[in-house]
């Protein structure tokens, strides 16, 4: 009995260690080594109670720190959501943008080309553009208003391009023009 009691109370408390239980102790026995023993299971009973409680902690801030980083990834991916959906959005307005430019662009009675500032390339000209020069559009795109000797007066072209540098529109400008079979023409 003298050993087998303590013994036993050191099992049941390491048992109610196990179990969670942190306060139960184990109490003194009659000899000194189970008085060691007892000493050191309740040490070794602090630590673990100590530990068990800063994990608890970190749990507890790990958790927070997750809740807190899946709120802000959730609140970023509705953020690039509506992006994507403004994004779709503005390219579907582009599409019936172009498509009603390149509908007025082409239907147009007057003749009209779009070239390149820098260089004066045509990168596209509308059918009354070919109608009243004689070109054919594969004549003209990819060519300069220089190669085609499209102006009459070069002045003309130098005027209308400070224009458009001043005021990046031209409106009621005439100037002369060669058709491809060389008949000089007024235009608006």
């Amino acid at each position: 009995g003298w050993i087998a009691r303590p013994v036993a109370a050191l099992a049941q408390a390491a048992d109610a260690l196990s179990r969670g239980n942190w306060d139960r102790q184990v109490g003194r026995g009659c000899t000194r080594e189970l008085q060691t023993l007892a000493r050191a299971f309740n040490q070794m009973r602090g630590q673990l109670r100590q530990s068990y409680h800063q994990l608890q902690d970190y749990s507890h801030s790990l958790e927070q720190k997750v809740a807190d980083r899946t709120q802000e990834l959730e609140q970023k991916v509705k953020i690039a959501e509506a992006a994507v959906r403004e994004r779709r959005l503005a390219e579907i307005a582009l599409r019936d943008s172009e498509q009603k430019f390149s509908t007025a662009f082409h239907s147009s009675p007057h003749p009209i080309t779009i070239s390149r500032f820098r260089d004066g390339i045509h990168l596209e000209v509308n059918e009354s553009f070919c109608r009243v020069t004689g070109y054919d559009i594969a004549e003209i795109i990819g060519r300069t208003v220089v190669e085609l000797n499209l102006w009459v007066y070069s002045e003309q072209r130098s005027q209308l391009m400070e224009i458009l540098v001043r005021d990046r529109k031209v409106r009621n400008f005439e100037l002369e023009f060669r058709t491809q079979s060389g008949d000089i023409r007024t235009g608006l």
